[in-house]
């Protein structure tokens, strides 16, 4: 009952890709770590470690490492703040829950969206830097 027949076979396949956010989050921020330090020092970065009887007490790596960690962070947590001022900004556009719009809901001011920005990416870099300076 069709127009035209042939003579073809079809399959459907279906493939799921599961997330897995330890490797794909934390992992591809560790990978851009690694990648800076190869870009800095040329690919040799822990040659000066090898064969080296003249340890410091607190290693050259660990500083720098902690530093790329910190820089890493920093531009994360910023990211996180600008997104969730978006997402607060937007969804107020979206309206007011039922719980504010029966008084019973006092939250999510609307306060000044710069202002907001600015302290919270204060208060997330002072506790940025507090966790630096301690691994230091």
């Amino acid at each position: 009952g069709v127009e035209r027949e042939a003579d073809v076979e079809v399959a459907i396949v279906r493939l799921a890709k599961k997330a897995d956010l330890q490797r794909d989050i934390i992992g591809s921020v560790l990978d851009s770590l690694a990648e800076d330090s190869l870009a800095e020092t040329g690919g040799a970065g822990d040659a000066h470690a090898i064969g080296d009887d003249r340890q410091l007490a607190i290693p050259g790596d660990v500083i720098v490492r902690t530093e790329r960690a910190f820089k890493a962070a920093v531009t994360s947590m910023r990211e996180c703040v600008i997104a969730q001022a978006r997402a607060s900004y937007a969804a107020r556009l979206v309206g007011q829950t039922l719980a504010q719009r029966n008084g019973e809901d006092k939250g999510d001011p609307q306060g000044d969206l710069i202002q907001t920005i600015r302290e919270g990416i204060a208060k997330g870099y002072d506790e940025l830097k507090d966790r630096a300076w301690s691994e230091v």
